[in-house]
């Protein structure tokens, strides 16, 4: 295993460049590594919840985005708020959706059963997270339909 000069992070024999950094590895010497398997899982862990993160707060921005802009265009349409209340409860699926805390209730549910602690598959919450955005954007389009405003 060769271990980066820049950042520390542990790359294989045959990598030219560095998986972290990109920087050249030519010159580094091999070293045989006990603990190879557990860094690279700390550093998928690490990567994984950056980009959970990362999702996470750019569909808390584009939800909140989405209030605020038809809570304005109701107001400015209609002179007041009282349409955007009456459509507000079709918003909190869609946070639920993204929000819900999938692998806690599945461990939850397979303990209860008294069967082996596992976990939901990534696929699943990507599936879920992904129709929480269609179902947002969806909501988008809904309301310029419904406030007739033209796109």
């Amino acid at each position: 295993m060769k271990t980066c000069p820049k950042c520390n992070a542990v790359n294989k024999d045959s990598q030219r460049l560095c998986v972290n950094c990109d920087s050249y590895l030519g010159n580094v010497a091999s070293e045989y590594d006990d603990d190879y398997a557990e860094k690279v899982i700390m550093r998928s862990n690490r990567k994984s919840k950056t980009r959970s993160i990362i999702t996470t707060v750019l569909f808390l921005l584009f939800y909140c985005s989405f209030l605020v802009f038809t809570m304005i265009l109701s107001y400015d349409i209609f002179g007041g708020l009282e349409r955007y209340f009456r459509y507000s409860l079709l918003y909190i699926p869609c946070l639920i959706l993204f929000l819900f805390p999938y692998n806690k209730v599945y461990c939850w549910y397979r303990k209860k059963k008294k069967k082996d602690e596992s976990y939901l598959a990534d696929s699943f919450i990507a599936i879920f997270k992904a129709v929480a955005w269609i179902y947002l954007i969806c909501l988008y389009v809904g309301t310029f339909q419904m406030m007739n405003v033209e796109l």
